[in-house]
């Protein structure tokens, strides 16, 4: 199907960013852009609802509170390209997520893979990985930028 529906949900919690609890949930639509052997493109829009709990209170517009809660637009997208007769896979992901009640309330988060195939069940794989949220802690920082690089066993 070139466009089809979707549910998605989560929880998260994070160190980094102050929070013990987020969780999430919602609703969207994706359109495949295109969809060849070794190409594949696919957009995405979805509203979620977010419930964040955090570890100290949390200044958003004046208002100091441990939780934040939150409906967001979310407007994305996935791709995987097989280059060099598919001796090298490529693969991407971002998405920006703005709060619909607060247009201070955003963030976003990209990221880019390169997984070169050894033998059947062996890869090595790299990654680099950015995110940013504009509402964080005092004392955080907003934003991430994580490499990383491993070796990846499928099909066992």
């Amino acid at each position: 199907n070139r466009v089809y529906g979707f549910i998605n949900g989560g929880y998260e919690f994070s160190f980094l960013r102050g929070f013990n609890n987020r969780a999430f949930g919602g609703a969207g639509i994706s359109f495949r852009v295109f969809r060849k052997t070794n190409n594949k493109l696919e957009t995405f829009f979805n509203t979620l609802y977010e419930f964040t709990e955090f570890n100290e209170p949390i200044v958003v517009d004046g208002d100091s509170s441990m939780t934040l809660s939150t409906a967001r637009g979310v407007l994305g997208w996935t791709g995987t390209h097989k280059v060099f007769s598919q001796k090298l896979i490529i693969t991407h992901a971002g998405k920006f997520q703005q709060s619909l009640q607060n247009l201070d309330n955003y963030r976003f988060e990209g990221n880019v893979n390169l997984t070169l195939p050894i033998f059947s069940v062996l890869s090595v794989k790299t990654g680099v990985q950015y995110t940013y949220e504009n509402i964080v802690l005092s004392e955080r920082q907003n934003s991430d930028f994580i490499w990383t690089f491993g070796i990846v066993l499928t099909n066992i």
